[in-house]
């Protein structure tokens, strides 16, 4: 039945000849769903080969669908399709040989339809696209496994090329351009399975020894010509090339990688790197194909390479400008695909040098196509070049791509061999100059970005080549000939070369060529390769490079035959002018920035030091003529250089007006710039050397400090300290005369002023290294205790100091007049910089000269002016927070690949990270300075009343009276708006201040600026609090005003928790406990955050988990410093700098007046100290007088049992974190002076209990304000008449006044009555409130949740102060017995029910709900260590398994 079932509904789906009915039943899903059924059931049910047929037609449905647009996923076409896949893919699974024995016909229409599927919908990634594209690769896929195994390849050979080829290769072409793509996740798969049906048609076991053969049938066995089918598929990309199928001529290189891939997994493969392959033996299966032994690989790509090269070779007799668009995208495919077969030749390693024939004819072959390539370049350059002024965007778009292709092909070849390219690399340069140059000229088309960059890759990849070839020096050399030939042309009836320039601007022929050199992988190219050369060869390399050298001061003075420096500047010599400027800007700018870069890369070790010096000591006698011109009879004569230079003696009026001469800068900068890397690479040499060479070298250089040390010093007649340029002339001039003679000759607009400037820097620092070692020796000398000189000998040691000291300070001086430039604002502050000189233009210069002075300010620093250093530590915070970071235009940063550019915002940030700047006084001092300006200068931006100027934040705010306005409501709705333009920068710089002064060391030391800082912090949160209260939320985000004061918070805290950990002196604590100790910044501490609170419930709306993580933040900081200033006053009293000097000095009997004096000062401090800390607790102790509540009455009644849900917890939480961090502070302050004196005296313990006594009655309201708020928390009295001692002295109603709940006359008889009875429960009082607790733990009521936290917090603080004042001694015993009266029942009550809770749950708790637990734990934690509280037994092993069983809880939960 299945097989007759099976078989009828395969007659239905099969074509009749009969007259077609109006429904095709082959889309109809029922049947393919029938015939699945039929398989599933019976695996062996006949299948008709024709069945292909309606296969294909389904193909067909689905493309015709995709090309019309219609819907592929709706309900019934994607039902169909999906049947249709799953009964062919089951088909195919349980059936793997169904359609082996079809005819080729057959598959190749279903086949056909699949490819053309395949290639539409792989672009497409709906829902019914991927159906398809899914039934149309499980198709493809039974088609390769079909040429696999079939049992003639050779047959179906023809009819593959000719019908299947064309549209598989345009399919390859597309899925290799989607590979890599996320948004194409199938393309990978189909890519495999469309290189599958290639490999097995095309490259089939039994037809790999006829491609092996194809170089016979060309060398004229004709008997095989007509044998050999495999020449039908080079027939045939004749035929694509005429009929210009561009996108299958870019497939044609893929097919030589999947031949080589198939060859390699057969028996007889290619050896290891591409040894020959030997054909096969004839099989089995009867191969026809002649056996030619030993032939290699490579030949075979030689007959894949050949019709592309004719087709190159006909192409470069062309002229392109006759060619339309068409024929370039084809010239593009054609280069593609030569670049697919170079890739593969690389990356198989195809062609090895060893293998080739004794004629070298491979080599020679690698040989033809480069030629041919370089010379196709060559017209595709000139058409560019003529093309420039073209409006068709097509053309000039695609010029770029295909040069992009050579440029790739290029790369291709250096990585296969070398010696492709012949020995002349100057041809090479020349091609690269002249695209970096033309494709500057098209920068505004797309492409020519991506040429920018293969270009740059290609230039280093030549220089990595050549290093590694031990020829990285010649590479360079041929670079810089390049460098000195770009431009040039013999006359003006002179033919330009190939890939000439000469009619290009020069300006962008200049920006093309700072690019390239100056891109980050070419500088990194020769970098690595200088680096990585063998030690041995750093001499042979500086050898050569002083050769290249001497040949460009020749090509310099050969420059007299273009240009006439009689008549600079006449109209009529332009040109010639032009050729002049050109040839000293390719001298100063690009060869020094070659020659530099190797010298300053060379590598100097301890064996080849010698070798090293020597070299460079002949580099520098190269240069030595024209720079001793410049300095020669210790003057500097510029007209005697410049004369040397250029080879030809100026007149009197050419010397009288040398800074006139244009270019000249470019001739300063080049002999700088070699001087200065020489000097630094034989400085390090010397480092190394051994000691007697190292002297003899140092008086080569003429300063003997660099290893002269101890005796040698003492005798002034081997001091050698003569110039900067005592190498060049003994007797030169100073560095500071040709500096101030430049400064005051060049304008700043001359050409190479920048480069010039730069490296005038450069050698300054030089210079100050040197010139700080000399006097760090002189003052070493001069010191009273080391007696090295008699009193003629010093007097000449001061002699030379003296000099020393002024030439540095005139260096550093022409250093910081460039910074007094940055602070005029003359210059382009978002710029940036890619750190190459060759690059420096007007604005990057100031970036560079900047990062220089950043670097190096401990060499400068000390020589600076105060004045300078002011200003550079202003321009330093101003260019760190005040200014954003530069947005450079992301086109021109894409221009660089790997770029890393700097601006003066990242170099400052760097300096500002380095501890350099902290660990010196001076310039910490300075830091601070400027930073107090800066933040007055934001603190004075919020400023926007008349009244109010910049004057009054010098002096401490007023908190007085804006505490009396905010108690009489006087400030809501008053203060006018206080954002304006900006308003979000001037946001974003007050907060990158204050959290710079938070994390930075130091801001504290300075009595001065750490009272500033607090005053403008004061200040700040002043204005902030009056913008939100006004309620002007239009132009501002109140979020951001609350997050900048939190800011304001934490910098506080942070300034005086670092103040506090150093015992300050006596002035220093004079004036900070002015500022912080008085009450009314107290209640302003606590005040302010009250009413941003209250504040908060219109503000954050329902963003919940931000207004929790705000508020607490604020409100924990606000405790800290509270917490801070309690412990730092108390230490101050407790073990302050009277104990301390009392007990470390031995005074004389001259040092008594002064240390008596000492004590009295000392006394009046502690005293200080003692009434601050006292006042801190009266004005918390008054907050204690009322519960904070949300009715709106001035005067009302509230019932006991009602208070909960009266309760202002927010505003409560905030008065219980204070006093939390306030008892806290003096804890930490007792436990200070307990571990630093471990066995006081019991005098000493009298002191410290006698100041404990100054607050027990302040922690005693405390306490009792901890049991009231419990009480009104957890209590129910509504059930419960007497339930415990605090319901039976509250009355039954309180009174409400201005917001608070008045408890005052409770809160005084229960602070003299405390509880007597210390009975204790775990289970809590009789009426607790058990059900709050589950709510706390599901994260309802945060700020009752944190608020129960504080009051946790402060009991713990509670039994931790009265546990530390219990000493041991009898005296104290006497004294009081601290626990005698501590209330625990209701604290230790809920803390079990809570533990409890926890233990019970079933999920995690809300994650805020941790944070109050915390203070349940720490509570607990604090009882445990204390047995002088004498819990119970019983009540102590419920506590332990309470807290246990929540830790086995949590355990639990984290599933550990």
């Amino acid at each position: 039945m299945v097989s007759f079932i099976g078989n009828w509904v395969q007659s239905i789906l099969l074509p009749s000849k009969k007259v077609p009915e109006p429904f095709d039943p082959v889309l109809d899903y029922r049947c393919w769903e029938i015939l699945r059924f039929c398989i599933e059931k019976k695996p062996s049910v006949s299948i008709s080969l024709k069945l292909l047929q309606p296969l294909g037609c389904i193909a067909k449905d689905g493309l015709s669908r995709v090309q019309i647009g219609a819907p592929c996923d709706d309900h019934e076409s994607f039902l169909l399709f999906e049947r249709v896949f799953d009964c062919v893919s089951f088909l195919f699974s349980s059936n793997t040989r169904a359609f082996f024995n079809a005819p080729v016909d057959l598959w190749i229409s279903c086949v056909t339809e699949a490819i053309n599927l395949v290639q539409k919908v792989s672009t497409n990634e709906k829902k019914g696209c991927t159906i398809l594209q899914n039934l149309g690769n499980c198709l493809l896929e039974q088609f390769s496994s079909f040429l696999r195994f079939h049992a003639n390849p050779k047959n179906i050979f023809r009819p593959f090329v000719d019908k299947i080829l064309d549209p598989l290769l345009e399919l390859l072409v597309l899925l290799n351009s989607q590979a890599n793509s996320i948004k194409h996740k199938h393309a990978g798969s189909t890519l495999k399975i469309a290189e599958e049906i290639l490999s097995n048609g095309l490259f089939h076991p039994q037809h790999l020894s006829g491609y092996f053969g194809l170089k016979n049938l060309n060398k004229g066995i004709v008997k095989d010509v007509k044998g050999s089918y495999h020449r039908h598929l080079f027939e045939r990309f004749k035929g694509i090339k005429a009929e210009s199928k561009a996108v299958l001529l870019a497939g044609f290189g893929y097919l030589l990688q999947l031949f080589v891939t198939r060859a390699r997994n057969q028996r007889t493969s290619l050896a290891p790197r591409g040894t020959s392959f030997k054909s096969p033996q004839k099989t089995s299966e009867g191969s026809e194909e002649p056996q030619q032994q030993g032939e290699s690989i490579f030949e075979v790509f030689m007959q894949f390479m050949e019709p592309l090269v004719l087709e190159c070779k006909s192409y470069s007799q062309k002229d392109f400008s006759d060619l339309g668009v068409t024929k370039l995208v084809e010239v593009h495919c054609m280069l593609k695909s030569i670049n697919e077969m170079l890739a593969t030749v690389t990356e198989e390693k195809i062609y090895v040098p060893t293998e080739d024939t004794s004629e070298g004819s491979y080599l020679q072959f690698l040989q033809e196509i480069y030629r041919v390539l370089i010379l196709m370049a060559e017209k595709m350059y000139d058409f560019w070049v003529s093309a420039l002024h073209l409006e068709d965007t097509n053309v000039k778009k695609m010029l770029p791509l295909m040069f992009v292709e050579i440029v790739v092909a290029v790369g291709h070849f250096l990585e296969i061999e070398y010696k492709v390219m012949g020995s002349d690399l100057v041809k090479l340069w020349s091609m690269i100059f002249a695209l970096s140059a033309i494709n500057a000229s098209s920068k505004d088309i797309k492409p020519c970005l991506l040429l920018t960059s293969k270009i740059s890759s290609l230039s280093s990849q030549v220089i990595r080549t050549f290093s590694e070839l031990r020829q990285v020096a010649h590479s360079i050399c041929t670079l810089c000939n390049t460098v000195r030939t770009f431009r040039a042309v013999a006359g003006p009836d002179a033919v330009p070369g190939p890939f000439s320039v000469a009619s290009l601007s020069s300006h962008k022929c200049f920006e093309s060529l700072a690019t390239l050199l100056s891109s980050q992988t070419l500088r990194d190219a020769i970098c690595t390769s200088i680096n990585s050369m063998p030690e041995g060869q750093s001499s042979r390399c500086i050898e050569e490079l002083t050769v290249d050298l001497t040949e460009t001061l020749k090509w310099m003075k050969s420059c007299d035959e273009f240009v006439d420096l009689e008549t600079q500047g006449e109209p009529r010599l332009m040109s010639r002018k032009s050729v002049f400027h050109q040839r000293a800007e390719l001298f100063g700018r690009y060869l020094s920035e070659l020659y530099t870069s190797v010298l300053d890369s060379i590598t100097v070790t301890a064996s080849n030091t010698t070798l090293v010096a020597k070299s460079v000591e002949r580099l520098v006698n190269t240069i030595r003529p024209n720079l001793s011109q410049l300095m020669r009879n210790e003057s500097i004569n510029p007209s005697k250089f410049i004369s040397s230079v250029v080879g030809k003696n100026l007149s009197n009026k050419q010397c009288a007006n040398w800074q006139k001469i244009p270019s000249l800068s470019w001739f300063f900068a080049f002999f700088f710039r070699i001087y200065t890397s020489c000097r630094s690479l034989y400085l390090q040499s010397v480092g190394l050397m051994p000691p007697n060479l190292a002297i003899e070298a140092t008086e080569l250089v003429g300063n003997s400090f660099i290893v002269c040390c101890g005796k040698e010093w003492t005798n002034t007649s081997n001091i050698i300290a003569e110039g900067y340029f005592a190498w060049i002339v003994e007797s030169a001039g100073s560095l500071w005369e040709v500096i101030e003679i430049l400064s005051q000759s060049l304008p700043r607009n001359h050409s190479g002023f920048t480069t010039l400037f730069y490296t005038l820097h450069v050698m300054a620092l030089q210079r100050l290294e040197d010139l700080n070692r000399q006097i760090n020796a002189f003052d070493f000398l001069l010191e009273d205790g080391t007696q090295q000189f008699d009193t003629e000998d010093r007097g000449k040691t001061e002699l030379l100091k003296d000099p020393c000291c002024l030439e540095a300070a005139r260096l550093t001086g022409f250093m910081m007049n460039y910074v007094r430039t940055l602070s005029s604002g003359g210059t382009d502050r978002t710029s940036s910089w890619d750190m190459s000189i060759c690059s420096l233009d007007e604005d990057s210069f100031h970036i560079a000269t900047w990062r220089l002075l950043c670097e190096n300010i401990d060499i400068w620093s000390s020589h600076a002016s105060k004045k300078d250093l002011k200003n550079f530590f202003s321009n330093l915070i101003k260019f760190s927070f005040v200014q954003k970071r530069s947005c450079r235009d992301e086109e021109s940063s894409d221009c660089q690949d790997s770029c890393r550019e700097i601006t003066l915002h990242t170099i400052s940030v760097e300096l500002l990270c380095d501890t350099i700047i902290y660990d010196q006084k001076v310039l910490l001092k300075n830091l601070v300075s400027c930073f107090c300006g800066a933040l007055k200068k934001s603190t004075s931006s919020f400023i926007t009343r008349a009244d109010e100027d910049n004057a009054l934040l010098n002096i401490s705010p007023d908190l007085m009276e804006i505490l009396n306005k905010l108690n009489n409501e006087k400030l809501v709705h008053t203060y006018p708006d206080s954002t304006h333009a900006h308003g979000v920068d001037k946001y974003r710089i007050c907060e990158n201040l204050l959290n710079f002064c938070s994390t930075v060391p130091g801001f504290h030391s300075n009595s001065k600026s750490f009272l500033q800082l607090i005053t403008y912090i004061l200040h700040l949160e002043r204005l902030l609090l009056l913008t939100l209260l006004s309620r002007h939320y239009e132009s501002c985000n109140p979020i951001e005003l609350i997050r900048l004061f939190i800011c304001c918070r934490r910098a506080m805290q942070n300034l005086v928790l670092k103040f506090g950990k150093e015992y300050p002196d006596s002035k220093q604590y004079s004036t900070s406990s002015e500022l912080l100790g008085n009450s009314y910044s107290l209640i302003w501490l606590l005040r302010s955050v009250q009413e941003i609170i209250g504040l908060s419930h219109e503000i954050f709306g329902e963003h919940t988990d931000q207004k929790k993580n705000t508020l607490f933040s604020l409100v924990d900081k606000t405790s800290e410093i509270f917490s801070t200033l309690a412990n730092m006053n108390s230490k101050f009293c407790l073990l302050g700098p009277k104990k301390q000097i009392g007990s470390s000095l031995k005074h004389t009997a001259s040092e008594s007046d002064t240390s008596e004096h000492d004590g009295q000062a000392f006394d009046t401090l502690e005293n200080l100290a003692l009434e601050h800390v006292k006042t801190m607790a009266e004005q918390l102790e008054k907050t204690t007088a009322g519960i904070p509540v949300t009715t709106k009455d001035c005067k009302c009644v509230i019932k006991i049992e009602n208070s909960y849900d009266n309760v202002c917890w927010d505003k409560l939480l905030c008065t219980m974190s204070c006093i939390g961090g306030f008892l806290w502070g003096l804890v930490s302050a007792f436990e200070s002076t307990i571990k630093d004196y471990p066995t006081a005296s019991s005098e000493e313990r009298k002191l410290m209990l006698h100041y404990a006594s100054n607050f027990s009655r302040s922690i005693a309201k405390f306490e009792t304000f901890v049991d009231i708020c419990l009480h009104v928390l957890f209590m129910e009295n509504k059930d419960f008449g007497s339930v415990d001692l605090i319901s039976c002295r509250l009355p039954q109603e309180l009174l409400c006044e201005n917001g608070f709940l008045n408890i005052e006359v409770v809160m005084d008889v229960w602070t003299m009555h405390q509880l007597k009875d210390n009975k204790l429960q775990s289970d809590g009082p009789p009426g607790m409130k058990r059900s709050l607790l589950e709510n706390l733990l599901n994260g309802e009521g945060p700020f009752v949740a944190f608020t129960l936290r504080e009051l946790y917090s402060v009991s713990a603080a509670i039994v931790k102060l009265k546990g530390l004042i219990s000493f041991s001694g009898d005296v104290c015993r006497k004294a009081c017995n601290p626990f005698q009266h501590l209330s625990l029942n209701p604290m230790v009550g809920t803390a079990c029910i809570a533990l409890q809770k926890i233990a019970d749950m079933s999920d995690w708790p809300d994650m805020f709900s941790l944070v109050w637990i915390d203070g349940i734990l720490r509570y607990l934690e604090v009882l445990g260590t204390f047995p002088e509280l004498k819990l119970s037994k019983e009540l102590y092993a419920q506590i332990v398994n309470a807290h246990v069983s929540a830790i086995g809880k949590c355990i639990l939960l984290q599933g550990k």
